[in-house]
């Protein structure tokens, strides 16, 4: 995907961040004079800023390399992929975060349910992505997970 694409998906956010940068800019370049305005202004900025970072690095990480990600196969014959998350992403190993539906076979008394879980994954020789069979399940509707991510994402 070209950086066009990227910027697209990002966007909101990026403009998001980049407003509350300017705030807080903007308080930093105001006169020693007002001092207590600039102090109020970087305290909304900070309480602004700080709890939307670690959800921005996730959507950012989804937007750039979620799509590498979808593509994986994930060796489980009744399931599909309804969104997935990257948590973090390094040159050799991902943490992904997948929301899976389940299909059970007729006569059971759920027909499908849904399950969260971290998958992990590690770059083949070739530059591929491949799953390591490592995971994680945090929630499920059908069993005794229930768990919880940060930043939360269900």
């Amino acid at each position: 995907m070209e950086i066009v694409g990227y910027i697209a998906k990002c966007g909101p956010l990026v403009l998001a961040i980049a407003c509350t940068y300017a705030l807080v800019c903007r308080a930093l370049l105001v006169p020693t004079n007002t001092r207590r305005r600039r102090t109020k202004l970087l305290a909304l900025a900070s309480f602004v800023v700080v709890p939307i970072l670690p959800v921005a690095w996730v959507q950012v990480n989804t937007a750039l390399f979620g799509e590498q990600f979808r593509r994986v196969p994930l060796e489980e014959p009744n399931s599909g992929v309804e969104y997935l998350r990257v948590f973090w992403v390094t040159p050799a190993r991902a943490k992904v975060f997948f929301v899976l539906r389940h299909r059970l076979e007729k006569g059971h008394w759920m027909e499908s349910y849904r399950r969260g879980e971290f998958r992990y994954f590690e770059r083949g020789a070739n530059g591929r992505w491949g799953a390591t069979g490592e995971f994680d399940t945090v929630w499920s509707e059908f069993g005794t997970a229930d768990g919880n991510t940060f930043p939360p994402f269900r």
